[in-house]
């Protein structure tokens, strides 16, 4: 039977971009790590879809724009923070998040729901020291995303 998800915790990888765009290109061994540990996490991903008519009725829908992907989360930090200075051709400084969330009812309870997000530049980021862990609160804008999928590129 399946689990009623009430938070997304797992961990959240990153993986330093190269150049522009939003596919999932690395450089040769690119720079990577673990960023931190989720605690709660959203992401906001919004495309325009207009109805085409035939003779007056509506006959198809269209998609006419996609909009970039907002990405919160709350994170549990493990003290250390990404390096995302892109490759040539980068016009911010760049990466690749994957974010893994715990699914141990998936499988045989070693995998997860993988969520990759693409072209990502950091737009905001809150650091709370508190007595049992310190904590981050970071908005991420990404410029497209894959998933929830049962692989990962980078766990």
């Amino acid at each position: 039977m399946a689990e009623v998800r009430t938070m997304s915790e797992g961990e959240l990888r990153w993986v330093r971009a190269s150049g522009v765009g939003n596919v999932w290109a690395t450089a040769a061994t690119p720079v990577s790590g673990i960023f931190a540990f989720v605690r709660s996490f959203s992401y906001t991903s919004a495309q325009t879809v207009t109805t085409v008519n035939e003779r007056g009725r509506p006959h198809h829908n269209k998609i006419t724009q996609v909009a970039p992907i907002d990405v919160t989360m709350t994170c549990a930090w493990t003290g250390r923070f990404p390096s995302a200075v892109s490759g040539s051709g980068a016009t911010v400084p760049m990466i690749h998040l994957e974010h893994r969330a715990s699914a141990a009812e998936i499988g045989n309870g070693t995998t997860g729901d993988f969520t990759q997000f693409h072209g990502v530049a950091l737009a905001s980021i809150q650091f709370t020291e508190g007595a049992e862990e310190n904590t981050l609160n970071v908005s991420f804008r990404a410029l497209a995303m894959n998933g929830p999928t049962g692989s990962g590129y980078l766990s």
